[in-house]
């Protein structure tokens, strides 16, 4: 298992080797601060200022249409009790993301946050610091 925004492999507990605190941890990864672990329940506006001031480009409308779509049609598989089946996400679009959802708006954010190693360190509550 690994995690989906950076990489990174999940270990379990003193597998991870990093340290004697990992004993005390299940299943952990070593996520760094520009991973998606930690940007997921950052609102859009704060990770679209996070890229402007880093001359990172993003998008904000759909690509490929003129109107956009009023429902995220990102492909996923859902899990049903007949085993996983192909679907789109189909959550409300907002204008200004791209014509994705909120959530897959946020993961498109964050993947250009980590591919392009900007670090959100101005972002971050003083609790997320501690943390």
């Amino acid at each position: 298992e690994f995690c989906s925004g950076c990489d990174r492999q999940f270990l379990m507990g003193s597998r991870c080797g990093v340290g004697p605190f990992c004993d005390k941890l299940g299943l952990h990864a070593h996520h760094p601060r520009n991973c998606l672990f930690y940007l997921r329940d950052k609102e859009p506006r704060d990770l679209q200022k996070l890229l402007t001031e880093h001359g990172v480009p993003f998008m904000t409308e759909p690509h490929d249409s003129t109107e956009g779509p009023k429902q995220c049609v990102v492909q996923l598989q859902r899990e049903t009790s007949e085993g996983l089946v192909d679907d789109v996400c189909s959550n409300e679009v907002k204008e200004g993301q791209a014509g994705l959802c909120r959530l897959h708006y946020v993961e498109y954010l964050a993947a250009l946050i980590t591919k392009n190693d900007v670090d959100p360190l101005d972002i971050f509550s003083s609790d997320e610091l501690e943390t």
